[in-house]
């Protein structure tokens, strides 16, 4: 009878998650105009250095998108010299900076929403690399590898794939020829295009725009870009993530973008409505498609991780 019963026990409860705290955003501005327009409002969360700010390479990446893929340089609102990091690590403080295309445009064209925007012809340099994923199609049975676990939290519960180009993005992915792009014939609801996440991070986090993936210092990294989810911030901004090789990287710059004109589209449709203010339309050349739901196909594996009726309503706003 004496092994029968063993010693039990219970865990205390969990402390509450700490939240990271904010000293601020970095706004960035439209410098052409009186008074300048504001374009970008990203949040300065403490990194893990303990300074406050937003990777300068995150930055002026998300300027460039806005400027419709323009190439630029940022300054100090005001100032007359451009700003050069002094190494990839490189965070830029709290404060109001503003984006000059080179070449000295004036009131460049300001893309306000992702549909109007079209993928630049080539990457930034920084984006071409392993860590974002593979640069052309992996072999067979690099798809058919399992994720088994979230890409940011490592959870391997509560498992959802989830779209980089969202569905509801369909006629976009068709109109900018993403499908040859990518080298992915199966198109938006194939594996290239599909990560495997926590179902709540997913809806909740990554599909109202509270944070994108993107490269600094050489890695992959979470980057949370609105205070809304601080306590995730707490444990996830600036951390690595491993995106998978069947990836290509121009899907997760598109995300990168997608997410931006979520999380920026009050600022963004607010320019819509100044009649001074360039912006640049909506190409709506493509008929509408009307199909059925699919799984995204070749399987990530783990369970719930396929794409159902119900899942793929929560993707991407769809």
């Amino acid at each position: 009878m004496s092994n029968i019963f063993v010693a039990g026990g219970t865990k205390p409860a969990k402390p509450a998650t700490t939240a990271l705290q904010d000293n601020g955003s970095v706004a960035i501005y439209h410098p052409d105009y009186e008074p300048p327009r504001l374009l970008l409002l990203l949040v300065a969360f403490c990194s893990p250095s303990g300074s406050y700010g937003v990777p300068f390479s995150v930055v002026l990446d998300a300027a460039r998108i806005i400027a419709n893929n323009s190439d630029g340089t940022l300054r100090v609102l005001g100032a007359d010299a451009d700003l050069t990091p002094p190494n990839e690590h490189s965070l830029l403080s709290p404060g109001k900076y503003e984006y000059r295309v080179r070449g000295g445009e004036p009131r460049y064209p300001i893309c306000t929403s992702f549909r109007a925007w079209k993928p630049p012809n080539h990457l930034p340099s920084h984006w071409n690399v392993d860590v974002m994923g593979a640069k052309a199609r992996p072999p067979r049975t690099v798809l058919k590898m399992t994720d088994g676990r979230c890409i940011v939290s490592g959870d391997i519960s509560r498992l959802q794939s989830c779209h980089l180009v969202p569905e509801a993005e369909t006629n976009w992915w068709i109109k900018m020829g993403m499908s040859g792009r990518t080298q992915n014939a199966k198109g938006i609801n194939s594996m290239p295009n599909c990560l495997t996440m926590r179902a709540d991070l997913n809806a909740q986090g990554m599909d109202l725009g509270h944070f994108v993936f993107a490269p600094y210092a050489g890695m992959a990294v979470c980057v949370c870009i609105t205070d809304d989810l601080a306590d995730f911030a707490a444990e996830h901004h600036l951390r690595a993530v491993n995106i998978p090789a069947r990836i290509h990287p121009v899907n997760v710059y598109a995300r990168f973008a997608w997410g931006l004109f979520q999380s920026m589209q009050n600022i963004l449709c607010g320019l819509e409505q100044v009649q001074d203010v360039v912006t640049v339309a909506e190409q709506t050349t493509v008929p509408a498609i009307s199909s059925p739901k699919r799984r995204c196909t070749e399987g990530t594996g783990g369970a719930n991780v396929g794409l159902n009726e119900q899942e793929s309503r929560t993707d991407g706003g769809a």
